[in-house]
């Protein structure tokens, strides 16, 4: 076996393995959806103005955010109740509440349409009483969502 003699004798040899890792693209993003939020609430802060929230209050909101997003909460009205939060100042303990208003407003059921399908086969007769029949089912749900209880039939 030959002798090496300096540190040049060596710049040839492949060692194998010793390749710096690959750097990725600076576009990819390997935040959870969770520490995004995370972030988007100390960004409220700084954006209101307001000072930097505590470890403490950072870890209250991390904990919420993560118990809420395992429990199927979309990440739109996760982000929109930390908005509601920081705005009115509110503790990051009431984070879970301002996510339930936020779902409360986003799942109200639309009302039903009682407008009767009139299609082309209904004669003159047919289609009046298919309007009154609206008008009267719409007023029985009009005096339902008013909070009488329930209709009283006319």
């Amino acid at each position: 076996m030959e002798k090496l003699e300096s540190y040049n004798d060596f710049r040839d040899i492949d060692l194998g393995g010793d390749d710096p890792p690959a750097e990725e693209p600076p576009d990819q993003d390997n935040h959870t959806e969770a520490q995004k939020l995370v972030a988007y609430y100390l960004d409220e802060h700084t954006r209101l103005g307001r000072s930097r929230p505590t470890r403490t209050q950072t870890g209250i909101i991390a904990q919420g955010v993560g118990e809420k997003l395992e429990g199927g909460a979309k990440v739109e009205n996760v982000r929109l109740a930390i908005r509601r939060l920081v705005e009115r100042g509110r503790p990051p303990s009431h984070l879970p509440a301002f996510i339930g208003e936020v779902e409360a407003e986003r799942t109200r059921a639309a009302p039903r349409n009682t407008f009767p399908d009139l299609g082309p086969d209904l004669t003159p007769e047919e289609r009046a009483a298919a309007l009154v029949a609206a008008a009267e089912g719409r007023k029985k749900l009009m005096a339902l969502g008013a909070g009488v209880g329930r209709a009283m039939p006319t």
